[in-house]
């Protein structure tokens, strides 16, 4: 199957071992395993010399500055947005009806959640969804998000799960939530049932005639 035949494509956010220099996909096999027709593309940090922490926070500014770059060499019409630690045991899910963007809790002002106070840093209306190591989408939002009139937010230190949907949502996008039992903001164990897990820290062996 062609690059342009493939109907979904995973977004893999990561980084490089600080030791071995590797880039860190401890789950890529589960993935490719269960989803052998969708398109995978890994994008590890850009700098270096940003710490972890800072790369966590801003995942969205990473995902962006490669989109700008790499964008029109994919035409999958779904774009799936993974970090190192998401591992997909089965087939990936489908976005749903009437979404354009999707993750497991959705957040509206008037609710109790940590990272309200970074709104304050962006002009557009507040919108949060978590987890960030699961987002789907519609491949049109990345193309809305990467437009230069966003430049100057992006070069702000802002929670991704905060400025990446608020964008989305002021681009038109409509923002809502899917079922993800398995996903959460904390690390988690992989249980025996299929699903999307995250996050998974530790590296688990596929089994032979999984």
């Amino acid at each position: 199957m062609s690059p342009s035949n493939f109907p979904t494509t995973v977004l893999i956010l990561t980084h490089r071992d600080k030791e071995t220099k590797e880039i860190v996909t401890p789950h890529l096999d589960w993935l490719k395993h269960y989803n052998p027709n969708v398109r995978v593309e890994v994008i590890s940090d850009i700098d270096e010399n940003i710490t972890k922490h800072m790369a966590w926070r801003n995942g969205d500014a990473k995902l962006r500055s490669w989109w700008k770059e790499n964008g029109d060499s994919i035409d999958s019409e779904n774009i799936a947005i993974f970090e190192w630690d998401t591992l997909m045991k089965g087939k990936l899910p489908s976005l749903p009806d009437g979404l354009d963007i999707a993750g497991k809790l959705l957040f509206k002002q008037g609710q109790d959640w940590y990272w309200w106070g970074e709104a304050e840093r962006m002009d557009c209306e507040p919108i949060g969804l978590v987890s960030f190591g699961a987002i789907f989408l519609k491949r049109w939002v990345l193309d809305a998000v990467s437009k230069d009139k966003w430049d100057e937010l992006y070069k702000k230190d802002i929670i991704c799960e905060l400025r990446f949907p608020s964008v989305a949502k002021a681009e038109g996008a409509i923002v809502g939530v899917m079922d993800l039992p398995f996903v959460h903001w904390r690390e988690v164990k992989m249980g025996k049932e299929l699903g999307l897990y995250h996050g998974i820290k530790q590296k688990h062996i596929l089994p032979n005639g999984n």
